[in-house]
């Protein structure tokens, strides 16, 4: 028997395939029939006995769906059917369900927006993996991570070989005025070679001169 090419074909030209498997099956059975009849059997026994031999033909018809891989997508739609019955008879259990689903995708996406951001694309800095930050580490105190003085900072830009560029930054809290109600926004003081460091360019505007810090 032919059928289509693939999966996709058969679902799209499922009614055509159904009348022409039909048909070929029809024709198979007839011309069964056929021959025991020349063989000398009545024509009610030659039927009888080819639809025994074809087993039957809608069980046929199964088996060249599951060939097709049509009787898997039957069986989900029996499923979907059936659920969508029983949640239309108990409209609370349905409610539960679907707030039980919107909660998991919710928290799905929260956690794959979270892995996303911090742990494969934390920051979008070019060359990501070249880009350190330095701390200073207190032996009296045991503080592992002291602000560093500006003072030390020069002495560490002037004598550090192992870095290629060095920069400061301090965060700021600044009040925006100027546009509609002053807002309360994050800002850092930098040195002038901060957006260097980091290979990337202001989104507006430019960057820092040396003279301006």
């Amino acid at each position: 028997m032919k059928f289509p090419g693939s999966l996709g074909s058969a679902l799209f030209r499922r009614s055509r395939m159904e009348n022409e498997m039909a048909e070929e099956l029809r024709f198979h059975v007839e011309s069964r029939t056929e021959e025991w009849i020349r063989r000398g059997l009545s024509r009610p026994e030659a039927e009888r006995r080819a639809r025994i031999e074809f087993g039957g033909v809608e069980s046929y018809k199964e088996s060249c769906r599951e060939a097709t891989g049509l009787r898997l997508f039957d069986e989900l739609r029996g499923d979907i059917r059936y659920a969508l019955r029983t949640l239309r008879l108990s409209p609370g259990f349905a409610l539960a369900s679907i707030l039980s689903l919107a909660v998991g995708i919710g928290v799905n996406i929260s956690c794959f927006i979270s892995v996303d951001s911090i742990v494969l694309h934390p920051f979008p800095f070019p060359q990501l993996e070249r880009i350190m930050t330095v701390w200073e580490t207190s032996v009296t105190t045991l503080a592992q991570r002291n602000l560093i003085a500006a003072g030390d900072f020069v002495d560490f830009k002037e004598h550090a070989g192992s870095f290629e560029r060095l920069s400061a930054y301090r965060p700021w809290n600044v009040m925006l005025t100027g546009v509609d109600d002053p807002e309360r926004v994050q800002a850092a003081l930098v040195t002038a070679e901060f957006f260097d460091t980091l290979g990337m360019q202001p989104t507006s505007g430019r960057g820092f001169a040396n003279r301006e810090c």
